[in-house]
């Protein structure tokens, strides 16, 4: 697993610049493990969750809000890609949410919701 700061991040292929601090968070699975205590044997309960992108910061200016407003408010799901320090590309098609922007630093924090799972594709 490759740690450190993310090298790229695009929305429907368009470039938008990771904030260098961003430390992006998922839940690299889509079932979530639980023991449900009973009289007898605890019981396993395996529930589907999605398995969102969270801590995504970006630095962007006043026209890549414009276009990231009208991404997260399409219908449709949107191509959203990002890159490891490694140099892994990890990949899904879902939507994404603006969650706050700081214009002192010019910083957007987005959430990324994906329709499936994300798909890794190796450096």
């Amino acid at each position: 697993m490759s740690v450190g700061s993310i090298r790229g991040f695009t929305v429907e292929g368009i470039p938008f610049d990771a904030a260098g601090d961003a430390n992006f968070n998922r839940k690299p699975t889509n079932v979530e493990i639980t023991g449900v205590p009973t009289s007898g044997k605890t019981m396993i309960k395996r529930t589907k969750i999605v398995p969102v992108l969270e801590g995504v910061t970006l630095v962007v200016t006043e026209s890549d809000v414009a276009a990231l407003q009208s991404f997260s408010e399409r219908l449709d799901p949107v191509k959203v890609s990002y890159v490891t320090a490694k140099g892994d590309r990890l990949r899904c098609i879902g939507a994404i949410q603006l969650d706050g922007y700081e214009s002192e630093e010019g910083r957007l924090a987005i959430i990324v919701i994906p329709e499936t799972t994300w798909t890794l594709f190796p450096a």
